[in-house]
């Protein structure tokens, strides 16, 4: 079974070296490194959203010290 995750890396202003924002970078790890996958039509939806949900989570936790909001 492959294993996806999201990379994130900050977005910069060239000209004043300021925060634009982030922009998240899907991989696959093949078992000696990580990769882009070699075709994301193969990728199911589900795995897309899936990690990206389980990244916003854990983006949330570590980041901001916040977890699930409560209803």
């Amino acid at each position: 079974m492959s294993m996806y995750r999201y990379f994130i890396q900050p977005q910069l202003n060239t000209y004043n070296n300021g925060l634009i924002g982030y922009e998240l970078l899907l991989k696959q790890y093949n078992g000696e490194f990580w990769r882009v996958p070699a075709s994301f039509n193969d990728l199911p939806a589900s795995v897309i959203a899936d990690t990206l949900v389980e990244t916003a989570k854990t983006v949330t936790q570590n980041w901001f010290g916040v977890s699930e909001r409560q209803p």
